[in-house]
């Protein structure tokens, strides 16, 4: 089988402007690496949008491909925020989310990378983002099964247990022939986020990450 590699990259770099008495500058990359059987169509898109009067920043990402058999998109954010007294604060979110399927399938699948972070100022700036990754894939077991719709609030326990409906949810325990050896059934979701204040050269700076990785490597002794 013909494998094509491609990477793009998209970034959106150096914007800047004044609302009331803040100045903002903002910056965003978005970079997806897919390997695809042939034909093979990909596109993707990064949009930001930041409200009028720095009243919220929005970033939606997504990468989409054909015939897919690996895929991953990673996202990076970085919001800086300057006052009239001098203080600094700045924010920062990086995602990624990842996906194999399994090595035996002869043209792949089509799958959709998708994540969405806001900022809500709306109420001052001391604010934390919502932070969501999803995608869609038109296997409707695999589709149930890696569809877990992580987000920034979800504490281990809840992945665990969004993890385990998926699981009953996708019908694979009656269907196991489908992932018998080779095998490389994996998809994973992470992100980061980390904000600071800073004045006078004295920083603050604080966060938040979280990682879930779902590796189906097991079934090949099954």
């Amino acid at each position: 089988m013909h494998n094509s590699r491609l990477v793009l990259l998209i970034a959106i770099l150096a914007l800047s402007g004044s609302a009331a008495s803040v100045e903002w500058s903002d910056s965003n990359t978005n970079t997806i690496n897919f390997v695809t059987g042939t034909p093979t169509a990909v596109s993707s898109g990064l949009s930001v949008d930041i409200a009028p009067g720095l009243q919220s920043k929005t970033v939606e990402h997504w990468a989409a491909g054909t015939n897919v058999m690996s895929g991953e998109i990673q996202t990076t954010e970085k919001l800086s925020v300057v006052d009239d007294s001098g203080l600094v604060r700045t924010y920062g979110t990086n995602s990624r989310q990842y996906i194999t399927l399994p090595s035996q399938s002869s043209e792949g699948n089509n799958v959709v990378l998708q994540g969405k972070s806001v900022y809500d100022f709306s109420s001052g700036f001391d604010t934390l983002p919502d932070i969501q990754l999803y995608l869609t894939i038109d296997d409707p077991e695999l589709e149930k099964l890696f569809n877990l719709g992580i987000s920034a609030g979800d504490s281990p326990k809840d992945i665990i247990n969004k993890f385990l409906l998926a699981f009953g949810e996708s019908g694979l325990g009656r269907s196991m022939d489908r992932f018998l050896e080779p095998n490389n059934l994996m998809y994973g979701a992470e992100y980061e986020w980390s904000d600071s204040i800073s004045r006078n050269g004295v920083t603050c700076s604080w966060g938040e990450s979280q990682k879930v990785s779902v590796d189906y490597s097991w079934l090949k002794g099954v």
